[in-house]
């Protein structure tokens, strides 16, 4: 490594100021690692350890101790980290970035600091052995995707100061069962619980909560609804795919296609520009089939006014041309689907039948040219 890092305890840092440092790297074969408060460097200088850079993505670390000194977690500091089992924070933390501990796939539970500042996107994405968690009190936002695809994940306590959960935060977290959204919730954003499809029920508190277009689309297996007041009405878009709901009364009286419009849209713009293709291959096929039949009659115009003039020659020249007339023939009439869809010609079916009437055209023009070649000879 450079001068600027120091390995210590098997574990590099490098100085991020006069008075920190960031761990940078750890090696392969540390599985349990307890970081430290402070390093003291070579020459005697005491650094704290406030910041985790990528250190440990994609290692064998299965364990780790925070120490309260460390303020910071940089994107990807533990991502993918397969083996990791026990993670342990023993202080508050300002900012666990994004992708934090994504993909580790054997993390059982985390025991979050009561105070974090802010918590990335995707921080626990894909942790599919993920059962339990517990959210800093003073959290106000779930950013998004930071539990989506959690298969594991069957209960979450959503804390008390929580007013909005983001884009996709928990999809296909499908062990999740129960969910209940507190007064101070005012926002689920698009897609938030989307493919939760062991999800049952969800009680909502809020009269003003907004709950964007598919946020608990697929959850097949949603049944009841509890909401604040007979007055709340529900939008069909949030629920497509529910199956199983049986909430009655709870919907616009609007039908759910109402929220499919752009979507048929898009499909009808889509169907015209198919057809207009369609139509323009066929016109092209249409010219060039009109225009094949024009040049095999100056063919055979030309043919036959060259048989005339030059005898035995003109002979062999309009039988050749006869037989790849006969066979061009064929070719249109077997490959008729090739003939008018003219994007078509070059598919591989359609060259290995031409290269197969050509050399059968090459033998018919040996045998129409052999009796005028013996001829000749004698």
């Amino acid at each position: 490594m450079s001068e600027g890092y120091h390995l210590i305890n098997g574990v590099y840092y490098y100085r991020e100021n006069d008075s920190s440092a960031v761990v940078f790297r750890v090696e392969q074969n540390n599985l349990r690692v307890e970081l430290p408060e402070t390093i003291t460097l070579p020459n005697g200088e005491i650094l704290n350890v406030e910041t985790i850079d990528s250190a440990f993505s994609y290692s064998n670390i299965e364990s780790i101790v925070i120490p309260k000194s460390v303020k910071r977690l940089y994107p990807g500091a533990f991502e993918g980290c397969a083996n990791l089992i026990d993670v342990i924070f023993c202080g508050d933390i300002e900012c666990i970035g994004d992708s934090c501990f994504s993909f580790c796939t054997r993390l059982e539970s985390v025991v979050l600091p009561n105070n974090v500042g802010r918590i990335g996107c995707r921080c626990f994405s894909y942790c599919s052995s993920l059962k339990k968690l517990n959210l800093p009190l003073n959290i106000t936002c779930i950013s998004d995707s930071m539990f989506a695809h959690c298969r594991s994940l069957t209960y979450i306590e959503l804390p008390p100061l929580l007013t909005s959960i983001n884009y996709k935060s928990f999809e296909g977290c499908s062990e999740l069962t129960n969910l209940c959204f507190h007064e101070n919730i005012t926002c689920i954003g698009v897609e938030a619980f989307a493919h939760c499809t062991a999800l049952k029920s969800i009680e909502i508190k809020n009269p003003n909560l907004n709950i964007g277009y598919n946020s608990f689309y697929h959850c097949t297996s949603l049944e009841t609804i509890k909401l604040p007041s007979q007055d709340y009405i529900l939008e069909k878009s949030c629920f497509i795919d529910c199956i199983n709901l049986k909430t009655p009364n709870v919907f616009h009286q609007s039908d759910n296609s109402d929220y499919l419009k752009p979507k048929r849209k898009k499909e009808q713009k889509e169907e015209k520009h198919r057809k207009l293709r369609d139509t323009m291959w066929y016109l092209i096929g249409l010219i060039g089939e009109v225009f094949e039949y024009v040049l095999i009659v100056l063919l055979i115009v030309s043919a036959a006014i060259g048989a005339y003039m030059l005898g035995v020659v003109g002979e062999i020249v309009f039988s050749i041309v006869s037989s790849w007339i006969f066979l061009t023939f064929i070719n249109n009439e077997m490959n008729c689907k090739s003939k008018i869809e003219f994007k078509d010609f070059f598919s591989s079916d359609t060259i290995i039948f031409n290269i197969f009437a050509y050399v059968i055209m090459a033998i018919i023009c040996l045998l129409f040219s052999f009796p005028l070649l013996f001829r000749i000879s004698h």
